[in-house]
């Protein structure tokens, strides 16, 4: 039985939840204390951004001949494996059952039961900090030098798991984001 309902789902890419903060802290002058005093220990300044977010709706997948078929939902199994984060593999294949296909056209004899948004995939978070120096080279001039860390933690944010329901690797998680990086840079204001 045609159900459209059945099929509507959030946008790709939604994501549910998302918590974002910014702290910046600067010396400060020290003008009063004398000009070299102040270009070697004033103008230094720190900041960090710290971010963080559910996961994305992921869309079980089943080959067919028919695109966006999805597989049948076993009712009372929990989707996601509570182990995921030491065994990698996210999704429960026994959560999940094949819909029957047609021998002659590969199709779907009817939709699964899965909606589309039954499982989000894993969460993630990050810390970017920067550690800045400003140096006043005139009445409106000034010079900045700065080193950018992104997720200086090294958190490992997981991808999304493989959705295909058929794929020996339904359910695992092969990639990860965010490895730490870093840049220098140098910034004139006139």
């Amino acid at each position: 039985m045609l159900d459209p309902e059945a099929d509507r789902t959030v946008v790709n890419g939604d994501i549910r939840h998302r918590a974002t903060a910014d702290a910046i802290y600067q010396l400060p002058s020290l003008k009063n204390k004398g000009a070299v005093l102040d270009q070697i220990l004033g103008g230094w300044q720190v900041s960090a951004i710290v971010s963080a977010r559910s996961g994305t709706a992921l869309l079980i997948t089943q080959p067919s001949g028919i695109p966006n078929s999805r597989p049948d939902y076993v009712a009372g199994v929990d989707p996601v494996l509570p182990d995921w984060r030491q065994s990698l593999f996210y999704l429960n294949r026994s959560a999940f059952a094949l819909v029957p296909t047609s021998p002659a056209t590969t199709a779907t004899l009817r939709p699964g039961t899965v909606s589309p948004d039954l499982v989000r995939g894993p969460a993630s978070w990050t810390v970017d900090t920067t550690l800045a120096k400003n140096f006043t080279l005139g009445q409106s001039t000034r010079l900045q030098l700065r080193a950018d860390a992104f997720n200086v933690l090294n958190h490992v944010n997981l991808n999304n798991p493989n959705t295909n329901f058929v794929s020996p690797d339904f359910g695992r998680i092969t990639t990860a984001a965010n490895a730490r990086t870093g840049q220098i840079g140098v910034r004139l204001t006139f």
